[in-house]
């Protein structure tokens, strides 16, 4: 941040402010309460959009074809695709690179949410018919004696690179995040979602419309539901089809530079 000239005895600074999801605001083509459940409803209406509105430049880490910028966007708006970025990875575990059976990604949650390793317990169990190796990665405090037996096929990791797996992924089951669907975009990879609090409503509800995804309610989320979904995207090769159409549009441009100049320019 560059400070400008200051007015009276206040220092105006100026400011980026960088939207790790979709576009949220009153222009927002969706309502309020259909994309947020409880409290996040109320942080990114009253803490965050504030932040939006007040900075001199907002970028939306998102890809514009997922969430379609709103026609009122205002002038100092701007998308300029995800910006995933992965810290060194911790756990170095080389079996992900191996020649085998595509993988299938479970991914919960960065900070858990309560009741979620139901997503992770259901997927392991239909995942574990299928020709796949299958990968959870799960933060430390997920509560390990909920998933039960482990399927032959299946490793439980703490942090590790998506891309590693995601390379060479058939599907991937998730609960909605922001950033995990947008790697599943990157990497061309079909997806289940169960969405489950925050902003996961409205992130589940674009992937879905854009066809890369088969979605199952929170309260439908049971090892019949996962399993059902799971075999959709497997059996109905138009999910594969979408996923792959976005790797293509997305590689064409560098997020990453593009964010780069409009701050520069800023």
């Amino acid at each position: 941040m560059l400070p400008s000239q200051p007015v009276g005895k206040i220092f105006r600074v100026t400011w980026c402010f960088v939207n790790p999801s979709f576009y949220f605001g009153n222009h927002s083509e969706r309502a309020w309460d259909e994309d947020f459940v409880g409290l996040a409803a109320a942080w990114f209406r009253y803490v965050l959009l504030p932040h939006c509105q007040q900075a001199d430049l907002t970028l939306h880490a998102t890809d514009p074809v997922f969430d379609p910028p709103p026609a009122g966007i205002p002038d100092h708006h701007h998308y300029v695709g995800p910006l995933n970025w992965e810290p060194p990875d911790r756990e170095n575990n080389r079996s992900i690179e191996l020649p085998g059976d595509p993988w299938a990604l479970i991914s919960l949650s960065t900070v858990p949410m309560g009741g979620e390793i139901a997503i992770a317990r259901s997927a392991l169990r239909a995942l574990a018919k299928k020709p796949v190796r299958t990968l959870l990665t799960l933060a430390p405090d997920y509560p390990l004696e909920e998933l039960g037996a482990l399927p032959v096929n299946a490793i439980v990791t703490g942090f590790i690179a998506h891309s590693k797996v995601l390379e060479n992924a058939a599907i991937l089951v998730s609960h909605a995040g922001h950033g995990i669907v947008m790697k599943g975009l990157q990497y061309g990879v079909p997806m289940v979602l169960v969405p489950w609090a925050r902003d996961q409503f409205g992130v589940a509800a674009r992937a879905q419309a854009l066809g890369v995804a088969t979605v199952v309610r929170r309260e439908n989320c049971s090892d019949h539901e996962v399993a059902a979904a799971i075999e959709r995207v497997f059996d109905e090769s138009q999910y594969q089809q979408k996923a792959i159409g976005c790797r293509q549009r997305l590689g064409k441009d560098d997020a990453r530079e593009i964010a780069s100049r409009y701050v520069e320019a800023l």
